[in-house]
């Protein structure tokens, strides 16, 4: 029987890897966990006018958190040849990911501007 080449293909669940992805494997089928939560708020906005001056000044915060998993993300790459009794197969350039991830982020945000008032004249 005539010799089959298979030719390089890459088998992945998600490129780049990444276990938060809804292409990962579950540890356990039916209880991935991909949760997030958010808030952010305004502490202070104000925008006076003093003498020939506007001010601006903004402070906020943000959150968020997240948790993914546990699963696994992979890829690999894999290249044969078959013959109609045997098969073989050369895997490489192989990556794995897996586990459960947690990250927290709190952010403050702050603007402070100052501008000129330009006064125009009607008719100059």
């Amino acid at each position: 029987m005539a010799n089959t080449n298979i030719p390089s293909t890459l088998i992945a669940t998600n490129q780049p890897l990444n276990i938060a992805s809804s292409q990962a494997i579950p540890y356990f089928p039916g209880f991935a966990i991909n949760f997030a939560a958010s808030s952010s708020g305004t502490i202070l906005s104000v925008a006076p006018t003093i003498l020939l001056w506007n001010f601006q000044a903004d402070a906020g915060w943000s959150f968020f958190a997240g948790l993914a998993g546990p699963s696994i993300a992979l890829n690999y790459t894999a290249a044969g040849a078959y013959d109609g009794n045997r098969i073989a197969l050369n895997v490489s350039n192989d990556e794995i990911q897996g586990g459960i991830l947690f990250g927290v982020n709190v952010a403050d945000t702050g603007v402070l501007e100052m501008a000129e008032v330009i006064l125009e004249w009607p008719g100059a």
